[in-house]
């Protein structure tokens, strides 16, 4: 970008003349605050505090929203400013050395921050050129005014000393050095200008700027330089271009030095300006380098483009009051400083202003006058919103839990330092920044989204930072709202004004509603509990210390809204009507029931006991009765984890307070436990220092927590390390090393919260615990002066007594006989006398749930005490996800259907390629077309019970015929338990169209299981599964099957298209014009563990019977009814089918039949069809069997579903037992009969496949018999052309034979016809083969025998001819038949 100087003045002009040049009071002597060690308190002997703090570290500053970070060498690493706009979505930008990673690389980003702390090479600014011969020592830090860093080092014989400011949105660095040696030498200075600049947007990577590289331009008149972002330029409303750009100034002794581009060069791979000075015996050179960050115009005022020697002037700053050290309170030890150096932390560095704003600065001591950074408009004036972030090196990312307690703490320190210093004007000065920034943050509360106010994950402007994979951030909690919440009540606290009642009254209206309905819409529904976001949608896990959060909140808005009708009683002040009318949304007894949805149904007393009593319960190693934190399906927990801090707040707010003794003894059980437990509490193995915050608080109410320390030991042991491991800057670190305590960072960027977070909790404590402390000592120093009093008075009285009782008057006595005097609470109830464990047995009816007394006990009914499956603390378990869950909006919807797959995938690409365009909308999907098959919905409410008259049976709700917007118009409606607790979808053949819309309005957990029911029923031939899961309180459902149906007739065309496209097959050996058509049916059933909701799609694609049973039968809302009704269905539509085509085939049989013939096997006969009508029927009949096998396998596994699930059955009450057992043995029976009636078809489908193979042998036995017969009589034709052959043989010589050669030619003939005869006979007729067979073996055997036994002679039996004529045909045909079978 080429840069024009406008109306750029010449350099010896006055005007130019007084931005470059004005006297400086730089050379004044600051002195800084040192540390105050007190009395050095040593860590058991070892080193000193002091000592442990010599590391590495960073020094952050800053003012009005612009902020800096030095390392320790006073060398800029980081210089972030916020800038608003709608370019860049964190609202900050940032300046920094070129070796910085993007900050969306979280983890490595603070690593590489940490690492390059010790380097004085790192960073921009001034440094001396040879610094890598610094002497051994290591820079020192200290703070002017415990806001500002100064450095201090010496190398080459230079005392050197860094000093750093913020102004006006000008970082500047003052840089000093005195020669300590004895003759001139020469000083090589270098001014590093290695920039990156970009967007602190640590979600995405697209947002960075510069990232093309920086070039450098020399300012008007070669005063500074312009470092410009090469990737930023874009075009503003005016038609410049504009970019990001930062300027750079060097100033000595009062006036601005030119710093040309020729002097810009490469050292030590940086881009720098490289100076040069000449130092006589201890001469100082003193230097002021200033660095502004903004947007720069490429066409604008010579004035934009130069940093005025104003904006670099310090004095004000050096001069501004200090409070003196011996004012401050907390001069006991070094905790002091640990205070201040946090306080000034928050205002300057965390504290950032949204807007440019007037500053009225307060006349000292005048309470009346206002500094609140306001934003001056045309009408009015408006405080300005301050964010409170996690500071210059947590890139000024929001944590919501960490903004409270740096809020908490401001407020302390407020009133700390208004005790005894009403009159000094510089604690006045800081009480009224500590006041301005605490209500410039509850406006930037103000102008969050209410409804979104639960959100954890906040830009600096207030918008919701939108996940985008790239970056872990904490999800949602409901701790936050609270959160904010008591921000408001605590500041009225503190600020009792009205004006101050009326600027929250304001806008806390509105956030309460907004907290108010998310209570109602969150809260479980069995229980006044809400469920921790954390844990993801799986296991609901249930905290106390949420609930101490909740509860803290609703009590502070009820006590507001009493102080405020208290306030309107004496003076009726109109500006609080809003606050007033928050009494509309919390409870009223005379108004309870009416307002459902819109109104809390308890108090915060009645809230407290209820979530006292969901976290009592017995542990099971000590099994004793007591408080725990965490409650799940899965797990409890009773080890305190550092977040649990809350609760000893909770202590202070009255949430275990001692009106009950149950209650202090649960407390007191659950927090002697903690010591007993095996890991998490060896205090060897921390590395979180939050943990020892609570050691602290813990030791404050005398609680061991650690089992090797006592309660005030650990707490002394805690405060030590906590202190020891700061660095020099005084702040908290957010994790430490477990084995050497130093301050080490997160590990992981989803941590990167909670590390700020503890840094902001860590002093709050602190001060607390010191607060505590104090106010224990002042209470035992009156204590032991009273008790003396006491003593004393009651001597004197007592001796008065004594003279006095002997004169007291009758009527002064007490009378005869007494009234009874009333029992006292203990006595009257035997519950508070009992044991834990047995109190909740005899608890007053009206503080248990009304859940576990029924109307009805049962009496004297046989119930089988093995089918009953009872599951207690139903509250811990999550509602199925489709309930309160809204279905997409019409702009979202095709924005989820593209991320479809499978069958829904396919639908939505045919769509596509009829409209030809890229997208389709959900209009485009639905159309103007209306169902055409038969499907209905129906939802069952929860409805109340009804004593005179049955609860009427829903209705179904019919789509056939309506348009497609009806059906997505009902299923967008949102889902409530109490409009449809129960939900029956079914789909008829199931249309595509209607499967994509089933699957938009399903919850995003269950979208990817209904893709797979719809893939399943288009594609596979079975499938089942029964599932169960206790911890995610899931229960599912889904069976598929596809059999086949006769159809009689052409199949007809379908107008819609069906998610399974069935296939079809005329078949002609059996009635004319018959099908064999494929049918599938499948159901789905999802719901919870407990049968109380669930959602069923039945999908059913084969051709209708009048007599098909109806779905809607007795009973059907309870699932295992209804699941014994389904899969009734299915198996009886299964054997009708088979039934049909079984019967087809023995009709065609039975119509072939002879009349009045009896057959062997019955009336069906096979033979006379054709051999490829038998192959036909053969094929049918075995396909049947192989789908009969199919089933009865699902049979097999549907029955004995429930012994596979174990443990983990689903609830099944007695009262289910009792009204739903008749029904289920009822479908039972049917269900057997069923099953014998397949397995019968199932024999007679073998009966048959054996008929028709016996008659298909018999017909391959009879066309071998006919060919056998053919080939004999083609043989006796042959016989006849022999003779002719050979005569015809004989006669084709060359010449006439004479006569003896014809002589010999008949005799040969003759003899060979003799011969060709004997043969034929002897092989057409069999007998003689067989003789001759048969005498050929007989004289084998008389020969072995004669060799064997010469002396006995061997008498031949001639078998009889009758003998002889009925074995040989029979062995003939035998062979014969074994010749036509190998054939």
């Amino acid at each position: 970008m080429a840069i024009e100087f406008k109306d750029l003045p010449d350099i010896d002009d006055a005007e130019f003349q007084s931005y470059i040049k004005r006297p400086l009071s730089a050379s004044e002597e600051l002195k800084p605050v040192p540390q105050q060690n007190g009395d050095k308190v040593s860590d058991d002997g070892g080193p000193e505090s002091t000592d442990k703090r010599k590391r590495p570290t960073y020094a952050s500053f800053g003012d009005s929203g612009t902020t800096a970070s030095v390392n320790g060498y006073g060398k800029i690493m980081r210089l972030s400013r916020y800038v608003g706009g709608e370019n860049n979505p964190s609202k900050m930008l940032g300046l920094e050395f070129s070796q910085g990673n993007e900050p969306y690389l979280v983890e490595l980003r603070a690593e590489e921050f940490q690492h390059e702390l010790p380097s004085p090479f790192s960073g921009f600014g001034l440094h001396i050129m040879d610094i890598d011969s610094l002497q051994s020592e290591v820079p020192k830090l200290e703070f002017l005014n415990d806001r500002w860093p100064q450095l201090t080092y010496s190398v080459r014989g230079f005392n050197v000393r860094v000093r750093l400011f913020c102004q006006r949105g000008t970082v500047i660095q003052q840089f000093a050095a005195t020669n300590t040696l004895a003759s001139a030498t020469d000083l090589p200075i270098i001014l590093a200008v290695d920039f990156l600049m970009h967007d602190l947007n640590y979600m995405d990577l697209t947002y960075k700027i510069g990232y093309e590289g920086v070039e450098y331009e020399h300012g008007p008149h070669g005063h500074g330089i312009i470092a410009l972002g090469r990737s930023t330029e874009k075009e503003n409303e005016e038609g410049t271009s504009e970019q990001v750009g930062a300027l750079v100034g060097l100033f000595r002794n009062g006036e601005s030095e030119k710093l040309l581009l020729s002097g810009v060069e490469d050292h030590w791979d940086q881009t720098a300006v490289k100076l040069e000075y000449s130092l006589q015996e201890a001469e100082t050179l003193e230097l002021t380098a200033a660095f502004r960050l903004q947007y720069l115009k490429s066409s604008s005022v010579w004035k934009d483009f130069i940093l005025p020697i104003s904006d670099v002037d310090v004095s004000e700053i050096i001069q501004e009051p200090v409070l003196a050290l011996d004012r401050w309170p907390f001069l006991r030890d070094d905790l002091s400083w640990h205070l201040r150096r946090n306080l000034e932390h928050v205002l300057s560095v965390c504290s950032i202003p949204l807007k440019r704003a007037v500053l009225e600065r307060r006349q000292f001591g005048d309470n009346n006058a206002s500094n609140v950074p306001i934003e001056q408009g045309k009408d009015d004036y408006r405080v300005t919103p301050i964010a409170l972030t996690c500071g210059d090196f947590g890139d000024h990312r929001v944590s919501v839990p960490g903004s409270f307690f740096a809020f908490k703490y401001l407020l302390s320190m407020y009133k700390q330092l208004g005790n005894g210093l009403e009159e000094d004007r510089p604690a006045q000065s800081l009480r009224s920044r500590i006041r301005d920034t605490c209500k410039g943050h509850l406006q930037w509360v103000s102008e969050l989204n209410h409804d979104e106010a639960f959100a954890s994950n906040f830009w600096i402007d207030g918008k919701i930072v939108e996940k985008t994979g790239y970056t872990e951030i904490p999800s949602d909690s409901p701790e936050n709202m609270p959160i904010h919440i008591l921000k408001a009540t605590e500041y009225l606290t503190e600020f009792k004004e009205l004006k101050e009642l009326v600027f929250v009254s304001e806008w806390l209206p509105s956030l309460v509603k907004s907290w108010i309905k998310c209570l109602i819409k969150t809260k479980n529904h069995l229980a006044t509990t809400w469920r921790h976001f954390h844990d993801g949608p799986d296991i609901a896990t249930y905290r106390l210390s949420d609930h101490v959060w909740i509860w803290r909140a609703l009590q502070s808005v009820e006590q507001l809204i009493t102080n405020v009708e208290a306030m309107n009683r004496s003076s009726s002040q109109a500006s609080l009507d809003k606050l007033l009318r928050l009494r509309l949304y919390l409870y009223n007894k005379r108004d309870r029931g009416d307002g459902a949805g819109l109104r809390l149904e308890f108090t915060a007393e009645e809230l407290r006991k209820q979530i006292l009593r969901r976290f009592t319960i017995e542990n099971d190693i000590s099994k004793k009765r007591m408080l725990c934190v965490t409650r799940s399906a899965r797990e409890t927990r009773f080890l305190f984890h550092s977040r649990d801090t809350v609760l000893y707040y909770g202590i202070e707010w009255g949430f275990f307070r001692d009106d009950s003794q149950p209650v202090s003894e649960l407390w007191k059980l659950l927090a002697q436990s903690q010591p007993l437990h095996d890991e998490g509490n060896d205090e060897a193995q921390w590395n979180n220092p939050l943990r020892y915050a609570l050691a602290i608080l813990m030791g404050a109410e005398d609680h061991q927590f650690d089992r090797n320390y006592s309660a005030s030991e650990m707490a002394s042991h805690a405060k030590r390390v906590l202190l020891d491991s700061t660095s020099e800057n005084g702040l908290f670190p957010g994790q430490i090393d477990e084995t050497t305590k130093e301050p080490a960072l997160f590990d992981d960027e989803l941590f990167r919260d909670f590390y700020f977070h503890s840094g902001f909790e860590i002093p709050y404590v602190l001060l607390q615990a010191e607060l505590k402390r104090r106010r224990w000592v002042e209470l035992k120093g009156d204590y032991q002066d009273g008790e003396r009093q006491r003593l004393d008075i009651e001597g004197e009285i007592k001796a008065s007594e004594q003279g006095k009782e002997t004169k007291r008057s009758e009527a002064t006595r007490q009378p005869k006989h007494q009234p009874r005097r009333r029992p006292s609470i203990t006595q009257m109830s035997p519950i508070l006398s009992m044991p834990d464990r047995f109190q909740s047995r005899f608890e007053p009816i009206e503080s248990r749930d009304f859940r576990s007394l029924k109307r009805r006990i049962p009496y004297g009914k046989f119930v089988d005490l093995s089918n009953i499956v009872e599951m207690p603390e139903e509250w811990l378990y999550d509602y199925p996800s489709f309930l309160n869950f809204e279905p997409p909006k019409d702009e979202s919807a095709a924005t989820i259907l593209k991320q479809a797959d499978g069958i829904i995938a396919k639908c939505i690409e045919e769509k596509i390629c009829q409209e030809d365009t890229g997208e389709v909308s959900i209009g485009d999907l639905l159309g103007e077309s209306v169902i055409p098959m038969e499907s209905f919905m129906i939802d069952v409410p929860k409805g109340k019970k009804q004593r005179k008259r049955e609860v009427p049976e829903p209705s179904p709700i019919s789509f056939k015929g309506l348009r497609y917007q009806v059906l997505w118009g009902t299923l967008q409606t949102k889902r409530t338990a109490k409009d449809a607790k129960k939900r029956l979808v079914y789909l008829g053949p199931g249309d595509c169209r209607v499967a994509a819309l089933c699957y938009l309005a399903s919850p995003e957990v269950e979208r990817d299981h209904l893709s797979q029911f719809f893939d399943r029923h288009a594609t596979v031939r079975e499938f089942i599964i029964d599932d169960t899961t206790v911890a995610s309180n899931s229960w599912e459902t889904e069976l598929h099957f596809t059999f086949y149906q006769l159809v009689k007739g052409q199949s007809t065309e379908r107008n819609f298209s069906p998610v399974r496209a069935v296939e079809s097959k005329m078949c002609s050996a059996l009635e004319e014009g018959s099908l064999i058509s494929e049918a599938a049916m499948g159901f789905r059933i999802v719901g919870d563990f407990f049968d109380r909701y669930w959602t069923c799609h039945i999908i059913e694609n084969f051709s209708k019977r009048e007599d098909d049973e109806s779905i809607t039968q007795d009973h059907w809302q309870q699932r295992k009814v209804l699941e014994l009704i389904l899969f009734g269905r299915i198996s009886s539509r299964v054997r009708q089918s088979a039934d049909d085509i079984i019967g087809a085939i023995e009709k065609g049989a039975a119509k072939k039949k002879d009349v009045g013939e009896k057959h062997p096997f019955g009336s069906l006969r096979f033979e006379d069809r054709s051999i490829e009508s038998l192959q036909e029927i053969l094929q049918i009949l075995v396909v049947l069997k192989n789908n009969f096998a199919s089933f009865l396998e699902i049979i097999d596994l549907w029955e004995h579903r429930e012994s596979t699930l174990g443990q983990e059955r689903p609830r099944w009450t007695r009262n289910d037992e009792q009204k739903y057992r008749r029904s289920i043995k009822r479908r039972s029976a049917l269900q057997e009969r069923c099953v014998r009636d397949l397995k019968n078809q199932e024999a007679r489908i073998e009966f048959l496949i054996t008929l028709v193979t016996s008659a298909q042998e018999a017909i391959r036995s009879a066309r071998s018999l006919r060919e056998a017969e053919n080939i004999r009589l083609f043989t006796y034709v042959t016989v006849f052309f022999l003779p002719v052959g050979l005569s015809s043989s004989l006669f084709g010589m060359g010449q006439i034979p004479d006569r003896n050669v014809i002589v010999t030619m008949v005799i040969t003939a003759v003899i060979a016809l003799f011969i060709t005869a004997l043969v034929l006979f002897g092989t057409l007729n069999s007998k003689v083969a067989a003789r001759i067979a048969k005498a050929w073996q007989h004289f084998q055997d008389k020969r072995s025998k004669k060799k064997s036994e010469p002396k006995l002679v061997a008498v031949r039996h001639r078998p009889s001819k009758e003998t002889e004529g009925y074995q040989l045909p029979a062995e003939a045909d035998l062979e014969t038949g074994r010749r036509l079978s190998l054939a």
